[in-house]
């Protein structure tokens, strides 16, 4: 059997295993913790059935372009990389929908839940970031959820400073804001906010779900640099498919897995040309 075809066949195999282990709820390790609570469960096993054929639809998109593109003998990669990152992009917007069809609505709403980031509504009661960073180990005891109360300030400010630029945009907060505020009509708090507010709201409520499927393009670049052509392929399918970034969206983790791949292609090109300018970009962006 060809080499390409047998990774081919053993990535669809490893897919099906996964995705019993999951449904016959062999491997508990593999489903979430239940809100508040130490127990472990399937979030999407109680979905109606009938809301799962757009993640079957793309499930079956990714195998095709996989068996395809590991078929493929030639080294042009934009089409196939492009491929990956909008399927991705699909099959996190499939799994919403599988948990709620209004699926703009159901990212609003985890983006400003405290329960599953809160990151943007403790951003949005801050009045001077750079106070707030100066007393940040003594504000943290006082934010009212855990993501905020134990992590350092990074997504509070780059919120905080998302808001406070769209303050300067007004026109463009007020259409950006549109959305998010119809989805939360009823939520006082954003209601009594500046515009700017619910258009961050709307901003990254979409932002991590496009970066985590960019993450497909670094790992497939450090593939091509450490392995060679059709592992890097494997690889960049691989995490196309990985659970982490497409499940639980949209989700801060998305965000440092690509930023955490970006930094090490930095790392891996300025130590193998020995240029100290992608070392220092590598530095950068994984702090």
């Amino acid at each position: 059997m060809p080499r390409g075809r047998l990774l081919g066949f053993l990535f669809l195999l490893l897919a099906i295993v996964l995705a019993g282990l999951i449904l016959t709820d062999a491997w508990p390790i593999l489903r979430g913790p239940a809100p508040e609570t130490s127990e472990w469960y399937w979030p999407y096993l109680l979905r109606p059935v009938a809301r799962w054929w757009p993640s079957l639809l793309v499930a079956m998109m990714l195998a095709a372009l996989g068996g395809w593109w590991l078929r493929r003998e030639d080294d042009r990669a934009v089409l196939p990389l492009s491929a990956l990152v909008l399927l991705s992009v699909a099959l996190q917007l499939a799994f919403v929908y599988a948990d709620r069809p209004a699926v703009g609505a159901e990212l609003v709403d985890r983006t400003l839940s405290k329960a599953s980031s809160g990151y943007l509504a403790t951003a949005g009661e801050l009045d001077d970031l750079g106070e707030a960073l100066r007393r940040y180990p003594e504000l943290m005891a006082s934010f009212d959820n855990d993501h905020a109360r134990t992590h350092p300030p990074g997504f509070i400010a780059v919120h905080w400073l998302t808001d406070h630029a769209l303050r300067r945009l007004p026109d463009l907060a007020e259409e950006l804001a549109r959305p998010a505020t119809y989805w939360r009509c009823t939520d006082l708090w954003l209601l009594t906010r500046p515009p700017a507010t619910a258009a961050s709201l709307w901003l990254w409520a979409w932002l991590p779900l496009l970066l985590g499927a960019m993450t497909i393009l670094p790992a497939y670049r450090l593939g091509r640099l450490w392995f060679g052509r059709v592992p890097a392929r494997v690889v960049a399918l691989w995490v196309a498919t990985l659970p982490a970034l497409l499940v639980f969206v949209p989700t801060p983790d998305q965000i440092f897995a690509c930023l955490s791949l970006v930094s090490l292609l930095w790392l891996v090109v300025g130590l193998r040309e020995m240029r100290p300018i992608p070392v220092l970009a590598a530095g950068l962006t994984i702090s």
